[in-house]
């Protein structure tokens, strides 16, 4: 891996832009594997990535004083071409051995176009084009065995990334404040699948697999804070996004004639949140405005294939196949006391997507990022699942309480927009244009259990709870006037069980052009 940091600094009494880049290419992928078989506590493997870009530039702070800062094209970008790592751990037989620990850990951080100015300062900041991280191989292959063993054998699986842009934000403090954004934030993932696949056949305790995704997309950009001052901010093309290009997840489990083995439970928790074109003004006067701004969590894959056996089991081969999203909206809010606050957000919101596609491993190891995109990031405004549905399939034939399975989908979309609060003679606009948040379903998931000649064996709960929430062009004024006008905003759910074709709604396109702009100058 190559590195590399640049750094620049100018002032006019106090400006700062600083940069720095991180790049890998081209790894070959690693293949790992620890045999424990027969022991006591061997044999176990902790493999785990960090990856934690950080791009702080173009941002200006003035103190009694002038400063300006500019970025261009500037950005921390993680790229990995290579096929996915081959994890293997072995523990037949053993004590507490063989298990595995896969885990990979992204936190891009993009803070650009900010500016400050405090105390009689001015404070220009311009950003164009930043903040970028790219995952591109092929899926990791898990494999552990626990057969006979006590403790031995287990999987835990996760993927975690919080990819964080912070932009185009303007606070002033008796001084005067101009920030602008446009093009930045993005995290892209290409890969194949994982594979897992656990065995404890005849164990206690053993071959069980955790399979943990989540997902904290966070933007906030264009938003303005003026205390006896003027801000002024604006975004443009600003979000943060995780992107996964997959095909879905293979988790295999097998605890035949075992105890409490073979289990597995697969997690997935996307909460994007969204917090842009928001205006503050006390005895002073805050500009935001925000456009195609958004955070969201895209899957374009086919759904997860669940395999769990537990026959002649007591407590095995069980299955919990959930899913939670929770995407937050807060855009387009003023509050004025004593002064005068103007927000305005156009197409924002905070959005998950899943879209079928069926790639093969050769497909995914040669696409470049820029091939999966978004024409805009805010342009998808809600939750969409377009995927074929989850496969999830267990066994517990003859077994005590084996087999079973809890199948639950959770969708809590929320909607603020268009709120404006003039407090204590204060004035406050809001406008609040094509943003939202929906949930829509495409293509039923398939699950199927058996519990033959079981106690309490081979049952299944399917749940799905879908709580939209719109708040919007709501206005409140004490001694003071608050106006808020909201158009095409809304919080929906929609149900189509059959595969179908990719879905538009009114105010939400589907994926095309360029990611933002962001992805083309890394790459």
């Amino acid at each position: 891996m190559r590195k590399w940091v640049r750094t620049s600094a100018r002032t006019a009494l106090l400006t700062a832009g600083f940069v720095a880049l991180g790049s890998g290419i081209a790894m070959a992928d690693s293949e790992n594997e620890s045999s424990g078989d027969g022991s006591v506590l061997s044999g176990n493997q902790a493999v785990v990535e960090g990856n934690v870009p950080v791009n702080v530039s173009g941002n200006a702070v003035a103190v009694l004083g002038l400063a300006n800062a500019n970025a261009n094209d500037t950005g921390s970008a993680v790229v990995h071409q290579r096929g996915g790592d081959e994890n293997e751990s072995s523990g037949d037989g053993a004590v507490g051995s063989g298990n595995q620990i896969v885990g990979d850990v992204n936190v891009p951080v993009n803070a650009c176009g900010n500016a400050v100015g405090a105390v009689v300062g001015l404070a220009n900041a311009n950003c164009n084009g930043s903040a970028a991280i790219v995952h591109d191989r092929g899926g990791d292959e898990n494999e552990t065995s626990g057969d006979g063993a006590v403790l031995g054998g287990n999987q835990v699986v996760g993927d975690v990334n919080v990819p964080v842009n912070v932009s185009g934000n303007a606070v002033s403090v008796i001084g005067l404040t101009n920030a602008n954004a446009d093009n930045t934030g993005s995290v892209v993932h290409q890969s194949a699948g994982d594979e897992n696949e656990t065995s404890g056949d005849g164990s206690v305790l053993s071959g069980n697999q955790l399979d943990l995704e989540a997902n904290v997309p966070v933007n906030v950009s264009g938003n303005a804070v003026a205390v006896l001052g003027l801000a002024n901010a604006n975004a443009n093309d600003t979000g943060s996004a995780v992107v996964h290009q997959s095909a879905g997840d293979e988790n295999e489990t097998s605890g035949d004639g075992s105890v409490l083995s073979g289990n597995q439970l697969d997690l997935e928790a996307n909460v994007p949140v969204n917090v842009s074109g928001n205006a503050v003004a006390v005895l002073g006067l805050a500009n935001a405005n925000a456009n195609d701004t958004g955070s969201a969590v895209v899957h374009q894959s086919a759904g997860d294939e669940n395999e769990s056996s537990g026959d002649g089991s007591v407590l095995s081969g069980n299955q919990l196949d959930a899913e939670a999203d929770i995407p937050v909206n807060v855009c387009s809010l003023s509050v004025a006391v004593l002064g005068a606050a103007n927000s305005n957000c156009n197409g924002a919101g905070a959005a998950v997507v899943e879209t079928g596609h069926d790639h093969d491993d050769d497909d995914r190891m040669h696409q470049r990022a820029g091939g999966l995109s978004t024409d805009k990031l805010g342009s998808v405004k809600g939750i969409v699942h377009q995927s074929s549905g989850d496969e999830n399939e267990s066994s517990g034939d003859g077994s005590v309480l084996g087999g079973n399975q809890a199948d639950v989908d959770a969708d809590v979309p929320v909607n603020v927009c268009g709120n404006a609060v003039g407090a204590v003679i204060g004035l406050a606009n809001a406008n609040c244009n094509e943003s939202g948040t929906a949930v829509v379903h495409q293509s039923g998931d398939e699950n199927e259990s058996s519990g033959d000649g079981s106690v309490l064996g081979g049952n299944q709960a399917d749940v799905d709870a879908d709580v939209p929430v719109n708040v919007t062009g709501n206005a409140v004024a004490v001694l003071g006037l608050a106006n808020a006008n909201s158009n095409d905003n809304g919080s929906a759910v929609v149900h189509q069980s059959a595969p179908a074709a990719p879905v538009e709604m009114s105010g939400m396109p589907m994926l095309t052009g360029p990611l933002g702009g962001v992805a083309k100058g890394l790459l």
